[in-house]
């Protein structure tokens, strides 16, 4: 008659055991997890990246007259802007650079009007090469032989040239500034238009529609 040997392992052999499936089980879990993550990280993305393809524009129904008018007028208040900022520019550009470039060329005998209104643009830009200073040779045929008078409208002289570049790199600067609020505002008025027309189409009911992308400026 044959013998059963029942082995008993020890409690600590036990214990080990269980420790190590214990852990392939929380490592199986936190792949598991990993995945599911990834796969709604995709799922995401590609719905993300259909809708982004699935480009839909608004076609406008044909204008009235009085939108067609109205679209014209705007036009014309665009074209005035315009032309009302480069009478601005013009003007400025007389009274800071041309008309002092004149009275340089009178005041110094050394300069022609070329290297007067290169001054100016350079002064008035902040450049500043330093190869044309004012007042070195200034008002000699210009004055009396006396010295006194000399030395006087001589500090005259360098004191309205201070203020002449003070002046004129202050309007300069508020020129660009005007500039930049023009264009702007421009860029305000279109996307305002468009978002109108969007508006408009959305609420007609012979809205139509077609592949075009739709853009709206920033």
């Amino acid at each position: 008659m044959r013998k059963h040997t029942t082995i008993v392992l020890p409690a600590t052999n036990v214990e080990h055991h269980e420790a190590l499936v214990d852990n392939e089980v929380l490592a199986a879990a936190a792949r598991l997890k990993l995945l599911q993550n990834h796969c709604s990280t995709v799922s995401k993305t590609s719905a993300l990246l259909n809708t982004r393809s699935h480009h839909v524009s608004v076609v406008q129904p044909p204008l009235t007259l009085r939108e067609k008018l109205h679209a014209l007028r705007k036009n014309r208040s665009t074209r005035a802007r315009l032309f009302h900022l480069i009478m601005v520019v013009v003007l400025v550009f007389m009274l800071i650079l041309f008309v002092p470039a004149y009275v340089f060329m009178r005041l110094e005998p050394d300069w022609s009007y070329l290297d007067s209104v290169y001054f100016c643009f350079i002064s008035l830009t902040t450049i500043g090469f330093g190869d044309f200073v004012p007042g070195r040779g200034a008002l000699k045929g210009h004055t009396s032989n006396s010295t006194q008078s000399y030395k006087l409208a001589h500090e005259v002289y360098n004191i309205a040239i201070v203020v002449y570049l003070v002046v004129g790199t202050t309007m300069l600067m508020l020129l660009v500034r005007v500039y930049r609020e023009m264009m702007e505002v421009e860029r305000r008025i279109k996307r305002d238009r468009l978002i109108l027309k969007l508006q408009h189409s959305l609420t007609d009911p012979n809205m139509t529609l077609s592949n075009t992308p739709l853009c709206i400026p920033p």
